[in-house]
């Protein structure tokens, strides 16, 4: 399991994190250097790039000229203009995924073809992680993850617990899913949640490291297998067809109100 986070300078462990995301701004050949001198080569580099079509003619020497210096880094792009700039990456031989989160089958099959390094997933396809990561892993994808953020759309149509988020004892349960799992929140939490998940351990309240989610759930006490059930559950509660999580999570904030909690722990 590798970890991401968006380069923020006060972020404590940039000497051993997995991949850096960093903004890309017009004519900016200042990032060579920046990359070669500040990242070890171990390091995958994502490079952000804006959908103005300038920026993308202005960078591509430039990330032709990294390649040669920095071979392990990928472009993030926006949908729009995503013919034009795909193509232009390609003739460029530069790898690059797009910044949209595939949520149906279709989106994975589309942006696979399109050839993609990265997938986002997440929603319903994040409860089905481990036949999308056998289709993505056989055409060479990587499989992304935002583990600590609740998507808005989930949350208008489901409870918190229901939606798509991973706890840090359970990712070890997802190494075989999940390539990169990319860490997102407030930049000066970064140490912070990068801590917490590498531990495999929280003892409090999953509203503190969730963004977005805003129920009570004390992970202490939250079942072991929790994890385990949901990385192939398929989001049947949608269909009314289960409530596990939801009485996981009754029985969690029953044993905190009775000042209980679970005795052996397992991630």
């Amino acid at each position: 399991m590798k970890y991401s986070i968006r380069y923020y300078k006060d972020f404590r462990y940039f000497n051993e994190i997995d991949e850096i995301i960093l903004d890309y701004h017009e004519h900016n050949d200042n990032i060579i250097d920046f990359i070669k001198n500040v990242y070890k080569p171990f390091q995958r580099i994502v490079i952000c790039l804006k959908d103005k079509e300038s920026e993308i003619d202005s960078a591509i020497p430039i990330l032709q000229k990294l390649k040669q210096e920095h071979p392990n880094f990928t472009v993030k792009i926006t949908p729009l203009f995503l013919d034009k700039i795909v193509i232009k990456l390609k003739n460029a031989g530069i790898a690059f995924f797009v910044d949209e989160f595939c949520r149906i089958k279709e989106q994975v099959f589309y942006l696979v073809n399109l050839g993609v390094s990265d997938v986002y997933i997440n929603e319903d396809l994040g409860f089905d992680l481990i036949e999308v990561s056998k289709y993505c892993h056989s055409q060479g994808v990587l499989v992304r993850v935002i583990p600590n953020v609740i998507s808005q759309y989930t949350k208008i149509t489901a409870e918190c617990i229901k939606a798509f988020f991973i706890r840090p004892e359970d990712i070890r349960m997802y190494e075989p899913c999940v390539d990169i799992c990319e860490l997102q929140g407030s930049p000066d939490r970064y140490s912070v949640i990068y801590e917490i998940y590498k531990s495999g351990r929280w003892q409090g309240q999953l509203s503190d490291i969730i963004t977005g989610f805003d129920e009570n759930a004390n992970n202490i006490n939250i079942y072991p297998s929790f994890g385990q059930y949901r990385l192939s559950c398929k989001h049947i509660c949608m269909y009314e067809k289960c409530n596990l999580c939801k009485e996981i999570q009754s029985i969690a904030n029953e044993l905190e109100d009775k000042g209980l909690e679970f005795k052996k722990y397992e991630s």
